[in-house]
């Protein structure tokens, strides 16, 4: 059961970097100003007793891809989709952008965000899903780009980028507010992990965003 799996994950994980490949072969201008997609893959658990039927990657608020989950004979299931660029989509993969993958339960299901990934061009990158990610910022979001003061009324200990997800908006930074604004206590989206000062939010903490 366990090789049938392996090879499940290898053929869909093969299957979409094909279509990823596809979108982009076309002869002229437009094609090779186009950037490769970025293609994830993974097993998928049941959320409370139900499996997933579909997984979706969005950026922000716009869809980049979506893919149907295979059920194993298990109970689990395997996906792989292609997350497209903004060159192929407006709105959707630029290098380091924020994808929120979203596990869908039916037909009008907006779905939960399961997991987090960064957009990458030409690569491919195992994400497994096993729950949904809970809590959630309230204040007031700017009507486009910009600056918002958030509280965080999920719970403590949670990682910046997980709180983040729950967004429903592309994000730049977070920092940590306590009355000022400091690299000593930011989170940028897309940095390497060493360079990151703000890494857990606790119940309460007050959060500075900024938003594309």
């Amino acid at each position: 059961m366990q090789s049938q799996l392996v090879r499940g994950l290898a053929s869909a994980v093969f299957g979409a970097a094909l279509l990823a490949g596809s979108l982009f072969s076309g002869a002229g201008s437009r094609a090779s100003a186009q950037e490769p997609a970025f293609v994830l893959y993974g097993r998928v658990s049941p959320i409370d007793g139900v499996l997933p039927a579909r997984v979706r990657a969005t950026v922000g608020d716009v869809v980049c891809g979506s893919a149907d989950v295979n059920r194993q004979p298990d109970g689990t299931g395997f996906y792989a989709l292609s997350v497209v660029s903004a060159g192929t989509k407006t709105g959707c993969g630029t290098q380091f952008a924020l994808i929120r993958v979203r596990a869908i339960l039916g037909e009008i299901d907006s779905g939960d965000v399961a997991a987090l990934a960064v957009w990458r061009a030409g690569e491919v990158q195992q994400v497994d899903l096993s729950g949904t990610l809970s809590g959630s910022f309230v204040g007031a979001l700017p009507a486009g780009p910009g600056r918002a003061l958030l509280l965080w009324t999920g719970e403590s200990g949670v990682p910046v980028e997980r709180a983040l997800a729950t967004l429903p908006r592309a994000v730049e930074a977070a920092y940590l507010w306590d009355g000022t604004v400091s690299p000593s206590r930011s989170y940028i989206v897309g940095a390497p992990t060493e360079v990151q000062r703000f890494t857990i939010v606790d119940s309460g903490d007050a959060v500075i965003v900024d938003f594309r």
